[in-house]
Order: structure tokens, then sequence, then C-alpha cells
């Protein structure tokens, strides 16, 4: 990702540097690209169309781009399958704009951040919820190499405010 053009879009290089590529140019916020294990696709992260955060997959061959997951809320964080047929990520899809009193006994109320952890088939099928604890954030998903196993971040809730501003 670089901010070279303007706002932030998708590149790619050769691993010495050299022969640097813009894959994507919109006004956009293009982020977070994942390489297919066939090398022919990049799922990234835009806040194109109505500026929800969606993944989109980018065809590396055709140019083509399109939204995979197209819901309201965020969606980040994409990682394919090693097999490339689905694809997990984190998404705070459904869970409003949650708010927290603290410290305790309430007093201040603190936007938190709620997350869950999904999968979706790349042809936009299949979604699925995988971790269901409303009071836990999960994020950053990331396949194992065998595909049998999914690892990723959880905290509280509760504690996504203090992440942010440290204790």
């Amino acid at each position: 990702t670089s901010e070279r053009g303007g706002s932030a879009d998708i590149f790619r290089a050769q691993v010495d540097g050299t022969a640097v590529e813009r894959l994507t140019d919109s006004p956009a916020f293009d982020d977070q690209a994942a390489l297919s294990p066939d090398n022919r696709s990049v799922a990234f992260v835009s806040t194109r169309g109505d500026g929800s955060t969606d993944i989109y997959i980018l065809d590396l061959g055709s140019r083509q781009i399109r939204n995979l997951t197209n819901a309201p809320g965020g969606d980040f964080r994409p990682s394919w399958s090693p097999d490339g047929r689905t694809i997990a990520f984190s998404s705070e899809r459904g869970t409003g704009f949650p708010h927290q009193g603290f410290p305790e006994p309430a007093g201040r109320w603190e936007h938190v951040q709620a997350a869950s952890v999904y999968l979706i088939n790349t042809d936009g099928t299949g979604l699925r919820k995988l971790t269901t604890d409303p009071a836990m954030m999960a994020g950053s998903p990331k396949w194992s190499s065998d595909g049998s196993k999914i690892v990723f971040y959880e905290m509280p809730v509760r504690g996504t405010f203090l992440a942010r501003v440290g204790s």
C-alpha cells in the first residue's frame, strides 16, 4: 500500500524493489492486500462504492475488480486459504457502534471495537461467522499451511479502548 498518488492504493514490485506496478487507482482507500496462492488474484480492503470497508478481489490478468463482501460495517484483513477457495477476514458487521462505560463505575462512554472472524468462499457464497462471543474482539485471521486451522488474536471488546490509549 502506498499513498504516493494521493489516496492509498495497492502496488506490487519485484523483491529487489524494481518494476513497481500500481494495481489499483481509486480515490478510495485501498489497503491490506493479500496475494492468492496461485498468484492470479489479490484480495484487498477498500472504501470504494458506498464508503463501507469491504473486501474486493482483483484479477491480475483481466484487471477486473469485484466486491466480495458487499455489506454494511467494516471488513478487514483478508487471508486466503491454501487452496484459494476461501477467504478468512475480520468484520464488525452487525455490531453497531458499541460504547462501554469506562472507567468503572460508568462515567464516560468510550467507543470500543467489536469484530468477529468470518469465512467466505471466493465466489461470494458460504458466508460463515467463526467467532461468536460478543464480549470478545477477534481479528487478523491467518490460515495454517495445510488449511486445517485458522489463528487469530482475541481480546475483550472492553479492552480495545485501552489498547488505543495505553495504560
